[in-house]
């Protein structure tokens, strides 16, 4: 049985009906099974009689890579066989022709119907159907098309809640679109992926009354007109992959509108109340010669978890990247940005940071404005020094006229294997990119328990600090720490008496240039002269 379920590129050229002939005992086995046989071999005429002859009153099962080879027999048994459970096909745009008439015949036992079409270098454009398509399949209950036609799923499937589409070809219209999904009320799980919406004047949408899982995946714009063309309950859990940044200007707006209205009537009836940050990188930022590397790749997922999700389980799930092409920080920065103000994060408590870096001082002092219940950090990976330094500034911005309730009350702060010692890219002037050549001296630990001295100075100190794993964890700031915070728990991993040197990540893979610094920044930062200066 195993053999004959393997993907069906293992099992080109190859029969699991082979595995049969090792001993007699197997051959007996094989035999006595009826169910194995409806895995019908189409490897050789002969096989492919033997298997429907042994299985009979058995729903089959099509597992089969198409090719003018096996036509013939395909077309037969998928036109005369009474009952057929699972349709599972891969194939050319060229093989897949001369079968739809005959995918699309009538099969009342099918539940499973799959079918990929191979990718192409043109989109796939397919003649609308000469025979009629008004069939019933009551027991279809998963529907995979990759660049198949849309009318292979007939318009009454009453049993179907499992639908992907993806690589939509050229040939399908909006309506038709619009038609197949208005069909599927009871539809549970949709995935959408690399699905170029036609563009018309159809302004009409879809409900999706009993959907609880969406996900969609491909360029900006793609993601946009998908979400516009829909509408799902607050229950809903969705999912997008933003893989392509284009036309940011517009479709941005178009996408965080949707995400937003989503967000609001989610948020009535599960609150937001973790938010976890992670980010990827593939291979070096910059080459030997300090150029930019082509190879270079980074991705940033959003997941926001409410009260009662299950483990595993996001109200949203988003991410920007990876991608055929490199998205760059100032674009990573403004999709984050806009995706964060989309979102109802007010009774955010929990924000979760795993490997976080690229994001600078600016744009985290618009994100710590939406996290206004922000109660606990967690930190681990890559320290987050523009987060530091967020929090710093903003406490010492406190003064006569400034609300106290935009600065977050934080409780308790948790740091996993970071190392402490690292220093901060900074942020050139006029940008909010970060600039790979100017860095801080100031050390990540140094700059958070001065932000936690100065927040103790305003009535908004710390409950707890736990520090586990980390490295270059420096003794005076442990100690400095021990004196302002009632709970403070470490381990003895990478505890140093004296203070190190600022360390940097290794974005280059030769050593960083030796570029001018912003040498000993908080220092400059924390004298009571600059202080009354500012």
């Amino acid at each position: 049985m195993e053999c004959a379920q393997l993907p069906l590129r293992d099992l080109e050229g190859w029969s699991w009906m082979n595995v049969s002939y090792v001993c007699s005992s197997w051959r007996n086995a094989a035999l006595r099974c009826r169910r194995l046989w409806a895995f019908v071999d189409f490897t050789c005429h002969e096989r492919t009689i033997a298997s429907l002859d042994r299985a009979k009153g058995i729903p089959l099962s099509i597992r089969i890579v198409a090719n003018q080879r096996n036509h013939r027999q395909l077309r037969s048994v998928l036109t005369t066989a009474q009952q057929i459970r699972e349709i599972h096909l891969e194939s050319s745009f060229d093989d897949i022709q001369p079968l739809l008439e005959s995918l699309a015949h009538p099969n009342p036992a099918l539940s499973s119907l799959t079918i990929n079409v191979f990718p192409m270098d043109s989109p796939h454009c397919y003649s609308r159907p000469i025979f009629p398509s008004c069939r019933t399949l009551p027991n279809l209950q998963m529907a995979h098309l990759n660049a198949a036609p849309l009318y292979l799923i007939p318009p009454n499937c009453p049993s179907l809640t499992n639908l992907t589409l993806r690589n939509l070809p050229q040939s399908e219209s909006r309506s038709g679109i619009l038609k197949l999904l208005s069909n599927l009320p009871q539809l549970q799980r949709l995935t959408v992926l690399q699905c170029t919406m036609p563009r018309g004047s159809l302004t009409a949408q879809v409900h999706l009354p009993s959907l609880l899982y969406l996900n969609v995946g491909g360029s900006l714009e793609q993601i946009a007109d998908f979400l516009e063309f829909i509408t799902i309950t607050p229950s809903c859990q969705l999912c997008c992959s933003l893989q392509q940044m284009d036309k940011i200007s517009d479709n941005l707006r178009r996408f965080c509108q949707s995400i937003s209205s989503f967000s609001s009537a989610s948020n009535q009836d599960v609150p937001i109340e973790t938010l976890v940050l992670t980010c990827h990188e593939k291979s070096s930022r910059f080459t030997t010669s300090y150029e930019p590397n082509p190879e270079f790749r980074q991705s940033i997922r959003i997941r926001a978890f409410g009260a009662k999700a299950k483990p595993g389980c996001a109200t949203f799930d988003l991410s920007i990247g990876p991608g055929v092409q490199t998205i760059s920080d100032d674009v990573v920065i403004r999709t984050l940005s806009g995706i964060l103000r989309a979102l109802v994060l007010t009774s955010v408590q929990t924000l979760s940071l795993q490997n976080i870096d690229v994001i600078t001082q600016k744009a985290w002092t618009e994100f710590l404005r939406v996290l206004p219940q922000l109660r606990v950090l967690d930190i681990r990976g890559y320290a987050p020094f523009g987060l530091a330094w967020a929090l710093l500034m903003d406490v010492l911005s406190i003064g006569p006229g400034i609300p106290r309730f935009l600065i977050p009350r934080l409780e308790d702060v948790y740091l996993h294997s970071v190392d402490c010692s690292s220093g901060s890219l900074m942020v050139s002037p006029k940008e909010q990119v970060n600039s790979y050549t100017n860095m801080d001296d100031s050390r990540f630990i140094d700059v958070l328990v001065t932000s936690l001295k100065r927040r103790r100075r305003q009535k908004l100190e710390l409950r707890s600090l736990t520090v586990t794993r980390c490295d270059k964890v420096s003794q005076k700031a442990l100690e400095d720490a021990r004196r302002m915070i009632p709970h403070l728990v470490w381990d003895i991993r990478g505890r140093m008496k004296q203070e190190p040197s600022a360390s940097y990540r290794n974005i280059y893979p030769d050593v960083p240039r030796n570029d001018a610094r912003h040498y000993d920044r908080l220092k400059v930062l924390i004298d009571e002269s600059v202080c009354s200066a500012l």
